[in-house]
């Protein structure tokens, strides 16, 4: 079994993209970082800012809070407004498309995504062989 743990920024896009059999290979935990197409765009920005230097947004959704409606709404508004203060017309994201697209989505990952920590723990307990 391959297991996404905590510590990894979950690309959303890339899982919708097409891995197939996704649910038979991979678990993730619920509590990984997702990468939204936000994300992407401002990593960029910020890139061409500081030079080529490289940085990451730190902006953070986990991917449990994409199932509890209000507050993935919620920090997905308060991420787009504060992305769009800073760089205004640079970027191109319409929050509401996005939000509608999550609705659609919301309910595919529940058949991979895991408490982390209990499985972990249950892993360990049994001596069970993990992929991280």
């Amino acid at each position: 079994m391959n297991f996404i743990d905590s510590g990894v920024v979950f690309h959303v896009k890339a899982q919708e993209e097409g891995l197939s059999n996704v649910y038979d290979r991979i678990l993730v935990s619920d509590q990984v970082h997702i990468d939204l197409d936000p994300h992407e765009v401002v990593d960029g920005l910020e890139e061409i800012e500081l030079g080529g230097e490289g940085c990451r947004s730190n902006i953070e959704i986990r991917l449990a809070e994409v199932f509890n409606t209000e507050l993935f709404e919620s920090k997905s508004r308060r991420l787009a407004h504060g992305l769009n203060t800073r760089y205004g017309e640079l970027l191109k994201y319409d929050v509401k498309e996005k939000l509608a697209r999550f609705s659609d989505y919301r309910h595919q990952p529940t058949q991979y995504v895991i408490d982390g920590v209990v499985f972990t723990a249950e892993a360990q307990k049994h001596n069970t062989r993990l992929f991280v």
